[in-house]
């Protein structure tokens, strides 16, 4: 095999590696997100409010702001996929 062909097919296989390894958004909210923001509770935004919000804000919040002490135990992959 030329050495070409083998770093097509090693790239090929090392991005399929890393988009299974990336986290969907979705996913991250489901299993940690949703159990809170689809209460009906005036102290916690609900989801339609949180998709008007920019993602950097979230992500603010899950890094330093009132999320911090559910985050925390979420990979920094995890926070920005749901943000």
């Amino acid at each position: 095999m030329s050495p070409l062909r083998f770093a097509i097919i090693l790239s090929a296989c090392l991005s399929v590696s890393v988009a299974a390894q990336t986290p969907s958004g979705e996913e991250v909210y489901k299993q940690r997100c949703a159990g809170c923001h689809s209460q009906d509770n005036p102290r916690i935004p609900a989801r339609a409010s949180l998709e008007k919000m920019p993602a950097t804000h979230i992500l603010r919040t899950l890094n330093y702001g009132a999320m911090i002490a559910v985050a925390y135990t979420m990979s920094m992959a995890e926070r920005e996929a749901v943000a």
